[in-house]
């Protein structure tokens, strides 16, 4: 990371993309590193992280809900805190919540798809 910057990606085939932490750069910042990921197929790192983030945000809408809405909340979660807090690790959850949110939001396929045809960026190959 070069000093003054809050984040700087450079590689020999990619420009340097900088994020200054200025809201008036945010869209420029996300265009370029959209394009990066589409040049190197990995939009599904975005679109996985995107489904995952909106997890977090409906478990934590949840938890500061009703009694009743808190206790569904909960259920989801391997060790079952009875407090606001919502764990950010995938770990915390139950293997079946994740698994439907994810078939839910209809990305599978396309992770699939993704990391089949990138083996060499993930080291994965999935069937």
């Amino acid at each position: 990371m070069t000093p003054g910057n809050k984040g700087i990606m450079e590689g020999k085939d990619n420009p340097a993309i900088v994020f200054s932490g200025a809201t008036k750069d945010w869209t420029g910042f996300k265009d370029a590193i959209q394009l990066l990921a589409d040049k190197h197929d990995t939009t599904w790192l975005f679109e996985g992280g995107r489904v995952l983030a909106e997890f977090f945000a409906r478990q934590f809408k949840e938890k500061t809900d009703t009694k009743v809405v808190r206790a569904k909340s909960v259920e989801r979660e391997v060790a079952k805190n009875d407090s606001n807090h919502v764990p950010t690790s995938v770990d915390a959850y139950t293997d079946t919540d994740l698994k439907g949110w994810f078939e839910d939001k209809d990305i599978a396929t396309g992770l699939l798809l993704s990391l089949n045809k990138n083996p060499d960026v993930t080291g994965l190959e999935l069937h």
